[in-house]
């Protein structure tokens, strides 16, 4: 602490007009309220009755008051920026008001509720200088954590203090309150940590009234490299304060502007008013805020160089903080503002893990639109399927919002929305989970979309044989061989791995290429099935010939290989044996074995059916090939770590949609979300119901306990992993600005 005994002793033989108390170094000017600037007063009445009280003549007035004494002749008079700030906070602490329920007033956290504006109003009434240090305040929580901004609070006090002290030893003239300021004891860090508390709480809830603006702003940041000065932590942060404050006053008045570093960028952010803004240089357009806080003409020019690939993207700022350790010496800390760092809303959240899951299949980049337009498909093909008839499940699934079907196709279609829109916010968040993706969702074998990775698999989903027929002759359509080469098998229905004693099994067989008829123009497609088959289904437009229930049961209980007979040119019974190249037991395509001698002989290096892709799969989707309940089991029953991952997804929606003003912290990315305390207790408890005896319970709505939800908020707003079983006696949760806790008696 500077030594302040030549300033003491001045103050013992002051005039007259400074009673003893004013002498005494301890004198409470702290406790002077000014008059409040009249953009602020709506802000001051939407304050809950605690929060007034201690903003003006609590711990919070009195941080404020003592700052900004302290502070004071360092900046000028901003009127301009004033009156603009203070009616922006007054709009959104006044929108937040109307939003709160009845119920919560007359709640144990009434007091709590609304907006926390307490530091802004302490400031309002504390002095126009103290204003300008809450918007400092604003800056420093907006780029650092709470521990960093707190140690550089403590270490500008200090060093203002020396330097009023030295001013005060060169006779420069000092406002008394100043020099008390300077002189009392250190402002504690449990004051600077409330104050800085509130700052945090009140950029989260302005952030959510701004969002859309705010988006605007993270597109730009990631087409930029903005460092903020590198010098002493004083001189700095003082250096961006009045960097950022005198180029607001002059930007809000309609004085265009141009900047190259990113202190004004960070302010604006921080302050939430949005001149529009270009930057030189770049061929992107400018940005169109229309804030009518800001007057016509505030146009601001960032003069800046665009980051190389590879390099890091936002606002910088790079400090040695002495005061960050009780102990040892001062610590680097790099802070950076941009998509990663950001607080991200739960709709956000989803993005950014969809973002992941397109990183884990590797469908990324122009593939990424191929997902989207499955899972779009997908909801409508089950939306045209389901009728009064549909099982329960099913139709639930269908309605609930929290259904991973649901959360995907409004995923997939906000992202084909966003495709002509290169600077959506979307994309960024997007390339946000594809870059975690490796962290967040555990790569442990191949990894195919959907677990759709062989034509076997979605065979499966599809609703009976005529479809899977379908699909086969698809993929045999693209095949060089004569259409005599192939020839698809198929089932009734889907086939057992087993046959029980005494029930017999048939099959069909269709053709896998049409061949061209007589007339050299058309092509027909032919099927041999046995008389049970002719009765049940439709051969519109196809050859059909009916096959012997004897020779149909035969060819059934063939596997891999199977071997038929045929009329040869000249009218003889021949033998034709084929074997299996593709498709599922249900349904398969068999390739003749000549061919087959010919590929391993070199004669026709080539394919013979190309793989499954993606296309396929919508193509299914379509044509309403597939079975509702089919293609809903592939959230359910899948154990990779992908689905897994969105089965853990729709419990944490569950949780969130209650929840629409919640944020959550991109460090939930960082590590696999299902293996979340509050996730993996719900999931094991599902784990050991049957997949194919009890179905429906796949479909039910999952039932969390309130120790769930609160250990789920915990994990995601946090970072706090916390064992359910350990919040049995908790019945609320408080981080930051929000309070969680049960609306339920």
């Amino acid at each position: 602490m500077p030594s302040f005994g030549r300033l003491q002793a001045a103050l013992a033989s002051a005039t007259n007009e400074l009673t003893l108390a004013a002498a005494n170094i301890n004198f409470d000017f702290t406790l002077v309220r000014c008059e409040v600037p009249k953009e602020f007063e709506p802000l001051g009445n939407a304050l809950s009755q605690t929060r007034k009280e201690n903003a003006e003549g609590g711990t919070a007035h009195i941080t404020a008051r003592r700052l900004g004494v302290l502070f004071e002749g360092i900046l000028g008079p901003t009127p301009a920026l004033v009156k603009s700030y203070g009616t922006r906070v007054s709009e959104i602490a006044q929108a937040v008001q109307k939003e709160n329920p009845p119920e919560i007033e007359e709640s144990i956290f009434a007091a709590h509720a609304g907006a926390d504006g307490t530091s802004i109003w302490a400031a309002a009434t504390s002095s126009p200088t103290a204003l300008h240090v809450q918007l400092l305040a604003c800056m420093l929580a907006r780029l650092w954590s709470a521990s960093e901004a707190t140690s550089i609070w403590v270490e500008l006090i200090k060093e203002r203090r020396k330097q009023i002290e030295s001013m005060w030893n060169d006779d420069e003239p000092l406002r008394f309150a100043t020099v008390a300021a300077a002189a009392q004891s250190d402002i504690s860090r449990a004051s600077l940590a409330e104050w800085d508390a509130s700052v945090r709480s009140w950029l989260r809830t302005a952030d959510r009234f701004n969002q859309e603006r705010q988006d605007k702003l993270m597109i730009l940041l990631d087409k930029v490299n903005l460092p903020i000065s590198h010098d002493t932590v004083y001189s700095s942060v003082i250096a961006a304060w009045k960097s950022a404050v005198e180029t607001m006053e002059r930007l809000v008045k309609g004085m265009p502007q141009a900047v190259n570093e990113g202190s004004c960028l960070l302010a604006l952010s921080a302050w939430h008013l949005y001149p529009d803004i270009t930057v030189e240089g770049s061929d992107m357009p400018p940005l169109q805020f229309s804030d009518p806080l800001v007057q016509s003409g505030g146009f601001l020019t960032l003069g800046l160089a665009r980051p190389r690939e590879g390099d890091a993207h936002g606002v910088f700022w790079s400090l040695s903080l002495a005061h960050l350790n009780f102990y040892g010496r001062p610590v680097s800390r790099k802070a950076r503002f941009d998509t990663e760092s950001r607080k991200l809303s739960f709709g956000q959240f989803t993005q950014a893990v969809y973002g992941s899951l397109l990183g884990h299949w590797n469908l990324i980049g122009p593939l990424a639109q191929y997902p989207s337009g499955i899972f779009v498909a997908m909801k409508q093909t089950i939306e045209r399927q389901v009728s009064a008839d549909t099982p329960g499940a099913v139709a639930k699934a269908s309605r609930d919002p929290s259904s991973a079907i649901n959360i995907l196709s409004k995923l997939g279609a906000a992202h084909l929305d966003a495709e002509p829109f290169p600077d959506d916010i979307i994309h960024k968040l997007i390339a946000l989970g594809n870059k975690r993706a490796s962290k967040f969702i555990p790569s442990t074998g191949p990894r195919p979309f959907l677990g759709l990775g062989d034509v076997g698999d979605l065979l499966s989903k599809l609703k009976g044989p005529m479809e899977r027929v379908a699909l086969l002759r698809r993929l045999a359509l693209s095949s060089d061989y004569d259409p005599d080469v192939f020839i698809i098998r198929y089932f009734d229905e889907e086939r057992a791995s087993f046959t029980p004693a005494g029930e017999e099994q048939h099959c069909a067989f269709a053709s896998a290429q049409a061949r061209r008829n007589p007339d050299g123009v058309s092509s027909t497609h032919g099927q041999w099935v046995p008389r049970s088959f002719m009765d049940k289904y439709q051969y519109q437009g196809e050859v059909v010939t009916e096959m012997t229930t004897e020779y149909s049961q035969r060819l059934a209980m063939q596997d891999k290989a199977i071997t038929m007979t045929a009329i040869g040119p000249t009218g003889e019974v021949v033998l034709q044996n084929f074997h299996f190249v593709c498709g599922a037991a249900s349904a398969a395509i068999f390739m003749q074995e000549t061919a087959i001698e010919r590929c391993a002989m070199g004669v026709i290096p080539r394919a013979a059916i190309r793989p499954l892709s993606i296309e396929d799969i919508k193509w299914c989707l379509d044509s309403d090939f597939c079975e509702p309940a089919k293609l809903l089991d592939i959230f359910h029953t899948d154990p990779a770590p992908s689905m897994l991952t969105l089965r853990a997804l729709t419990i944490a929606h569950k949780v969130y949609q209650t929840l629409p003003d919640a944020a959550i912290s991109t460090r939930s990315l960082e590590s696999p979300l299902y293996q979340a305390k509050w996730a993996s207790s719900v999931l094991d408890l599902r784990a050991n119901l049957d997949p194919v005896r009890n179905i429906n319970s796949h479909y039910q709505r999952l039932s969390l306990s309130l120790t769930s939800s609160l250990s789920c908020v915990a994990y995601l707003e946090g970072g706090f992993d916390l064992e359910p079983e350990n919040l049995e006696r908790t019945f609320a949760l408080a981080f930051e600005e929000s309070i969680y806790f049960s609306m339920k008696a």
